[in-house]
């Protein structure tokens, strides 16, 4: 029996994952999507009322419920990026499975706390437990490198941040009227239900991480010398994962870059105590700004499926600090809300940034590696998320509380467009000036191929055995 060329390029054109479940239920990236929209549902309503529950709990003073929220989110997303990497690797060992149940039940705790009566402190402690057991961003992205090609990988990174902005068109009207009619704790509770019905859909849903790292055995490209994987204490500590930077200086410049590209895009996190500060604006009339933003972030997914792939990713990144600089522009100087919808466009735009990079990191590394740089991305995405709502709810406090001797509600956005500003200087000298090419897809036709003839493919026989 023959194995020919064609044969041989299909079968390394599959994903791992897929070459491992031939003959049975195979993972797919719709089996890992799945969970996300029902784990993004949850979340969407858990987040469009968590302002106003904690803005009840400081009874009305919008300076210390924004600094509340900072301090919270901080809180919650500083202790998951210490801990991010290492459950990366761990879902390397244990499987991605294992991971995305542990992130699950740990989310459906954070959800459901503010359904019942709960202090400022117990919040606290809520968070800084969920932030160490949550490492459900960090698992799917590894879920996604796992049934995806480095050639698709972008689009997958697009639909797992791109049903984040689809699950939140019409939620936040929803959470916006039951926290005006008073409802609000029913709302988280049936969030947490919502977030468990995602564990059912996981628990029934194939493996999608390759042979050789969960069951320690030979890799998928059939190398029987490979030494099985075993469990290590480097493999629970939070730093080892790093080391994948050291390797690539490269690649820890991309991280320094996109951390402050992140950066300019958390400042709209404190957009519903704004909107209330300057227009007094309730829960309701946020719920349906933010239905409205949130349709027009879809905006991201037809980008990255049509537009980004024609173009290089340097020069989409490029682009997208253009309109996150222009999107901070108009919310520092907008003098009616009107404004926030040519705002909505750039800051949708802008967050094209987001799977770009992860997709630039992740194909520098093989198969092997890809828990490890999915901890490392979603590490530096919660260092953002930690470090930029703490800033935010510190200067909200100072420049927007009751008691402020100098009131400029703006500052947040201001500091972004500063921030982006610096950016682009720096990656026209990281992409152009020390940087290097990246490899088209479209290989160079010399005129000199076009004259020499076409080899024929020939089979590729098998040793014949008497």
């Amino acid at each position: 029996m023959t194995e020919t060329y064609e044969e041989t390029e299909e079968k390394a054109s599959k994903t791992p994952a897929a070459i491992r479940n031939e003959g049975c239920l195979k993972p797919h990236l719709v089996f890992v999507l799945i969970p996300v929209l029902l784990y993004s549902i949850s979340m969407t309503l858990f987040m469009a009322a968590q302002p106003w529950a904690i803005l009840k709990i400081f009874k009305g003073d919008n300076g210390a419920a924004g600094e509340a929220a900072g301090y919270l989110l901080a809180i919650v997303v500083g202790t998951g990026t210490i801990t991010g990497p290492m459950w990366g690797r761990l879902s390397s060992i244990w499987g991605r499975k294992i991971c995305l149940v542990i992130a699950i039940i740990s989310g459906t705790c954070d959800v459901i706390a503010l359904g019942f009566p709960i202090s400022y402190r117990g919040l606290i402690l809520v968070k800084i437990l969920s932030g160490m057991t949550n490492p459900f961003f960090t698992t799917v992205s590894a879920c996604i490198a796992d049934v995806t090609t480095p050639e698709n990988r972008t689009m997958g990174y697009s639909l797992l941040w791109g049903i984040f902005s689809m699950s939140s068109i019409g939620l936040p009207i929803l959470s916006g009227w039951m926290v005006k009619t008073n409802r609000s704790d029913l709302l988280f509770q049936i969030s947490g239900c919502v977030m468990l019905t995602s564990l059912i859909i996981v628990l029934f849903t194939p493996e999608t991480m390759t042979r050789e790292v969960g069951d320690n055995e030979p890799s998928s490209t059939f190398d029987s010398q490979q030494k099985p994987v075993q469990f290590r204490w480097n493999d629970v500590n939070p730093l080892y994962p790093f080391r994948l930077l050291v390797r690539k200086p490269y690649v820890a410049a991309l991280c320094v870059l996109a951390f402050f590209i992140f950066f300019t895009l958390v400042a709209p996190s404190e957009l519903a105590l704004w909107c209330n500060y300057r227009w007094g604006w309730d829960a309701f009339k946020m719920g349906i700004v933010s239905s409205i933003i949130a349709t027009i972030g879809l905006l991201q997914v037809f980008i990255n499926a049509f537009i980004a792939p024609r173009m290089q990713q340097r020069t989409v990144v490029i682009i997208c600090i253009i309109c996150s600089c222009g999107a901070s522009s108009l919310y520092t100087f907008m003098p009616n809300p009107y404004y926030m919808i040519p705002a909505s466009f750039l800051i949708a735009i802008a967050g094209v940034v987001t799977p770009v990079f992860q997709s630039m990191m992740s194909r520098e590394y093989t198969q092997e590696y890809q828990g490890d740089i999915s901890g490392v991305f979603i590490a530096l995405k919660g260092l953002v998320w930690a470090l930029g709502p703490l800033s935010s709810g510190i200067l909200w406090k100072q420049f927007a509380s009751t008691d402020s001797k100098v009131v400029f509600p703006s500052i947040n956005f201001t500091i972004s467009g500063g921030v982006s500003v610096l950016c682009f200087f720096a990656a026209l000298v990281l992409f152009y000036a020390v940087g290097r090419k990246e490899k088209l897809d479209v290989e160079e036709i010399s005129p000199k191929s076009i004259n020499q003839e076409p080899v024929e493919k020939t089979p590729l026989l098998r040793p014949q055995t008497n």
